[in-house]
């Protein structure tokens, strides 16, 4: 029995140590992410890009707009590169959101797989 009121102490205090440690985590993800896009925004270099791909998002829970994960094609410095990344877009812009159309985004400088959605909101 003394192991058990053991076990149960332990876990009393583990668990909620575990689930803090995983918030803080994602909350740090979360922030560096932003500080990235912050940067990217601030100094990096407008370039189109082709849309490759687009998947749609099975819940459209946001009123009169879409999100997506566009896959996409860009040049940066005589490199051919793709990325992912996901886009919330107004309905009224999905003619202009489709497979070989070309889309602004802004590339970071330094780290040319990270790029952000200039005429778009960013996820």
């Amino acid at each position: 029995m003394e192991i058990v009121s053991t076990i149960v102490l332990t876990m009393a205090w583990a668990i909620p140590l575990v689930v803090l440690l995983f918030v803080a985590w994602v909350a740090m993800q979360n922030i560096r992410s932003a500080r990235q896009d912050k940067k990217t925004k601030m100094n990096g270099v407008n370039v189109k890009a082709t849309i490759l791909q687009i998947k749609y998002d099975r819940d459209q829970r946001i009123n009169n707009h879409y999100s997506a994960i566009l896959t996409l094609r860009y040049h940066w410095h005589e490199q051919e590169l793709q990325g992912i990344r996901g886009v919330i877009f107004p309905a009224q812009d999905q003619s202009e959101v489709q497979v070989n159309q070309l889309i602004n985004i802004r590339v970071h400088q330094d780290d040319p797989q990270h790029f952000y959605y200039l005429d778009y909101r960013n996820v």
